[in-house]
């Protein structure tokens, strides 16, 4: 997952331009609904359908809907010249119907076919409400077959649990060509997605041009001027460092989350090279000690026979070396208490300089023989 620190930070302008579109809205929230039925959100609204076979152009200003034209997705009649006249044609008619509308102050809402746009619900972390969008972009290829640039896409928080920190959100992706080549027609609007006003339903994805302008009576206007006028006054009043202290602060407390969270996995690694040595050490106290093990072979080996290697490891003792008679060195081996299940781990070979017998003999331990010793 890429780290949530490459994020773009916000300037504190942009802060405030963001301020006063929430003041702005609220204010006209506020007013009776005499001074707001002409808002841009009910006024001019163009809706563009789109399906498999075909894209439907509908206008809507207030509860009045208008129905524009359609186009043909798939021509199933016809070679590519008669495809391509008709396609031209019909783009013309809805261009020139749409040039009727005004760009800025009309907002358009692309509704896509349940079959063109992939809708599932992604389970997040609590904390990832706050910056929900840039959370889920972040996340689009963990979640869908696509790259965040590739696609439009809405969400919708639907269940939040406290006890477990999770977020359940409703996420439905559309790739972008599907909607391009529906707006592809009306026009150089400049249209650009809009995910802060919200889709009108499921289905919805909003786009505003670039000098979009809600509709308003002149009452409202001025009403709204003043307004932000003052609060205009006010905030001017508010140091704009306060804004890059805050920043600040923030990023403290994300370093400080990134330390606490370093020094807890080096404890982690402490804790487990403790564990390790702990079971070595237990294990080492299960057995009898190196000095023990050497004594006991001194005791059993019979004259004539040479230890040149001796390993203990995991409750198991193997030596290798050489005898006049490696055979019978399991009889021998085996009558010690110590030992068990005495074996050959090799065939016995002839030494060529020695003329003795190499063995390698491996046993295990009786470790429960040695603990009753110790107690």
């Amino acid at each position: 997952m890429r780290s949530m620190s490459s994020e773009k930070r916000i300037l504190p302008s942009e802060m405030i331009v963001r301020f006063f579109t929430w003041w702005r809205s609220t204010l006209a929230d506020l007013l009776p609904r005499s001074l707001t039925r002409s808002r841009g959100s009910d006024a001019s609204v163009l809706v563009v359908e789109v399906t498999r076979s075909k894209i439907v152009f509908r206008h809507r200003s207030g509860d009045d809907s208008d129905e524009l034209g359609t186009i043909e997705r798939n021509v199933a009649r016809g070679g590519q010249e008669t495809q391509a006249a008709a396609h031209a044609t019909q783009r013309e008619a809805i261009s020139a119907l749409v040039r009727g509308l005004s760009p800025d102050r009309t907002r358009c809402v692309v509704r896509v076919d349940e079959s063109l746009r992939l809708s599932k619900t992604v389970r997040l972390p609590l904390a990832a409400e706050e910056n929900l969008r840039q959370v889920l972009a972040f996340e689009m290829e963990r979640h869908t077959p696509f790259h965040a640039d590739s696609v439009y896409f809405n969400y919708r928080p639907t269940a939040r649990d406290p006890k477990q920190r999770k977020l359940e959100v409703d996420l439905t992706v559309v790739q972008k060509p599907v909607v391009d080549e529906a707006l592809g027609v009306i026009g150089d609007w400049g249209l650009q997605f809009s995910p802060d006003a919200g889709p009108e339903d499921d289905r919805g994805l909003t786009f505003l041009p670039r000098n979009y302008r809600a509709s308003t009576t002149k009452g409202l206007n001025r009403t709204l001027i003043v307004l932000n006028l003052v609060a205009l006054a006010a905030a001017a009043l508010i140091p704009i460092y306060q804004q890059e202290r805050y920043i600040g602060a923030l990023q403290a407390r994300a370093d400080s989350a990134r330390a606490a969270a370093m020094a807890s996995v080096e404890v982690q690694d402490r804790i487990h090279a403790l564990e390790q040595r702990r079971a070595l050490f237990e294990q080492a106290k299960s057995g009898p000690s190196a000095v023990e093990l050497i004594d006991e072979l001194t005791r059993i080996i019979p004259d004539g026979t040479w230890l040149h290697r001796l390993d203990l490891k995991n409750g198991e003792v193997q030596f290798q070396g050489l005898s006049d008679a490696a055979s019978a060195l399991i009889g021998v081996v085996e009558s010690s208490p110590m030992f068990r299940e005495a074996r050959f781990g090799s065939p016995i070979t002839r030494d060529a300089r020695s003329g003795k017998e190499r063995f390698n003999i491996s046993a295990k331990l009786e470790t429960e023989l040695a603990q009753g010793e110790q107690s």
